[in-house]
């Protein structure tokens, strides 16, 4: 449902943390976002999976729930005067057999 420059959407994922119920103050972070003119931006598991990958390839270990703000960061298109920070918010310890489990059906289907 379109609320002037954003869209509201309702989205499923299979990344744990990341995969809520619709916001109970779902219409005031809407409100704010058309008032600040803000954006909210939307990612794909796809696109967070891919940025997991990436972010273990450069040496870090972070839950799938936390790669979502690399995916994040790859979408949203800041100007040059911008400081962007994406935090890694936790680590791959707590999730490492759901992580196991991800490698082995991604192989498995391969």
């Amino acid at each position: 449902m379109s609320v002037g420059n954003v869209r509201q959407l309702i989205s499923w994922t299979n990344q744990g943390g990341n995969a809520i119920a619709p916001p109970i103050r779902g219409k005031q972070i809407i409100d704010i976002v058309r008032e600040i003119n803000g954006e909210i931006i939307t990612i794909s598991d796809y696109e967070i999976e891919q940025s997991f990958i990436e972010i273990c390839r450069n040496g870090l270990y972070a839950e799938l729930t936390a790669a979502a703000s690399i995916a994040g960061f790859r979408k949203y298109k800041s100007s040059n005067e911008e400081i962007v920070i994406a935090p890694l918010t936790s680590h791959g310890l707590k999730s490492t057999e759901k992580i196991n489990l991800k490698i082995k059906t991604t192989l498995a289907t391969n």
